[in-house]
């Protein structure tokens, strides 16, 4: 998906469907909820590989930002995923991992080019 431009945090720039988890939620239920929300899609997710990020802040580039980024696959099948947001995205496709959009968000960019079957955890250090 591509945040639109006048997204307040990385407008312009593609991402995947994400969110934060909320109060008594699972980091799995918060992503089945997020994709509902997002993408408009009842999915069974599994979790693929995890990415820990240490990284200039995006408000204060002289203070670094650290986060646990969970990555889930779902097959969805023949379904279609649908831009429930349209006030957030502008755009959504399908890409190749070796053919990622550009401008795509660093650490996600990063995850995803270096994730494989034999990973299951990542390390995503910025300077």
């Amino acid at each position: 998906m591509r945040r639109s431009d006048n997204a307040r945090v990385f407008g312009g720039y593609w991402h995947l469907p994400t969110g934060k988890i909320e109060d008594n939620e699972s980091p799995l239920s918060a992503a089945i909820r997020e994709c509902k929300e997002e993408i408009g899609l009842d999915v069974n997710l599994k979790l693929e590989f995890v990415c820990y990020n240490s990284i200039p802040s995006i408000w204060d580039k002289s203070k670094i930002w650290e986060d646990i980024c969970l990555y889930f696959s779902a097959d969805i099948g023949d379904k279609e995923p649908i831009n429930m947001e349209p006030n957030k995205h502008d755009n959504m496709a399908w890409f190749a991992l070796d053919d990622l959009p550009e401008p795509m968000i660093s650490h996600v960019k990063y995850a995803l080019q270096n994730s494989n079957r034999d990973v299951f955890y990542l390390e995503c250090r910025q300077t």
